[in-house]
């Protein structure tokens, strides 16, 4: 499998890049970044694994980067070094490098699987959708906002919760008993904790204070940060979780993780979704990569808190999704 990072000399393209460099299902690795592709690549070829690497800095060189990859992970952009700097900043600034990198991915990969790491997500992802559906391709189905993060933190916050109560026993078993839902922005996230009897062990307060957590878990590290970074490592970590789940996928094996989640362009109406193009939901992917539907069955499961939840994320989402498809449809492109 060739495996193709855009952003590579970032603060979360090193670290996934490393990680990719030591999964044995990767066999070359595609370093992009104009700032640091050689000197990546160059570092991680120093490491004795059988994945040739190969990194490239110049606006000439993505053909070779980016032909015959089977993915194409985009970690390019900034990140939010200060809890100050707005989504629309991010926006702003984001899209315009996205921009650039995707007509790119359309020209010399458009077969490929795409992951959308930078932010914003929720409104990027339409972003890139819209801009294969201009060139007459529709590729919904092969676009993944990575919420990964979203998920590996509402794992590792309820476990906290309950082993500071003393509670031990469902340690095994939260992986499977959590799911998230929504977008990949504060009050857009919804984790769902599916396991009723675990949910029971929290109050009214610890709940509500766990959601908060889940939804605020990047501004908790920008803070610690203090202005010299955002969540690159759990992010990297969390991007390359997914990329193994796709890459069993591929392989016809099942996959490591559970209930993994991605923000995704629905191919059709989802019961309990109302209005909305774009949403994160466990999903089912094919020996392709191609999402072919999605778990909607857990929207008949919850509380009435819970779809509160949802009924907010929904709202949230349109917003984002309108933003990235006015930057298309308008005179930016």
């Amino acid at each position: 499998m060739k495996v193709s990072v855009l952003g590579a000399g970032g603060g979360i393209g090193q670290p996934l890049s490393l990680l990719l460099k030591l999964n044995e299902s990767v066999d070359e690795l595609s370093l992009y970044d104009i700032y640091g592709g050689y000197g990546v690549a160059s570092d991680l070829s120093h490491i004795d694994r059988r994945c040739k690497v190969q990194g490239y800095e110049k606006e000439e060189e993505m053909e070779e980067c980016l032909e015959n990859s089977d993915i194409v992970i985009i970690c390019a952009g900034i990140g939010r070094s200060s809890s100050d700097i707005s989504r629309d900043e991010l926006f702003n600034k984001n899209c315009l490098i996205i921009r650039k990198l995707v007509n790119k991915i359309i020209e010399f990969s458009e077969n490929s699987i795409v992951l959308v790491i930078s932010n914003p997500v929720n409104s990027l992802v339409p972003i890139v959708c819209e801009m294969f559906k201009k060139r007459g391709i529709d590729k919904r189905n092969k676009i993944y906002g990575i919420t990964t993060l979203d998920l590996i933190r509402s794992e590792v916050f309820l476990r906290e919760i309950l082993n500071g109560k003393g509670i031990y026993e469902y340690d095994n078993a939260i992986q499977e008993s959590i799911r998230v839902i929504g977008g990949h922005s504060k009050e857009s996230i919804v984790p769902i904790i599916l396991n009723r009897e675990i949910k029971s062990k929290l109050s009214a307060i610890e709940y509500e204070r766990f959601v908060k957590r889940v939804q605020n878990g990047g501004d908790e590290v920008v803070e610690a940060k203090n202005g010299r970074g955002s969540a690159t490592l759990s992010m990297a970590f969390a991007g390359h979780r997914f990329v193994c789940c796709l890459l069993a996928r591929l392989s016809g094996t099942s996959g490591d993780g559970a209930g993994e989640s991605a923000y995704v362009g629905l191919a059709q109406p989802v019961p309990g979704l109302l209005h909305v193009e774009y949403f994160s939901m466990p999903l089912e992917i094919n020996a392709r990569g191609e999402c072919v539907g999605v778990d909607s069955g857990l929207l008949r499961t919850l509380d009435a808190t819970e779809r509160r939840l949802v009924e907010t994320a929904v709202s949230r989402v349109r917003q984002n999704v309108a933003q990235g498809q006015n930057y298309v449809s308008g005179t930016h492109l």
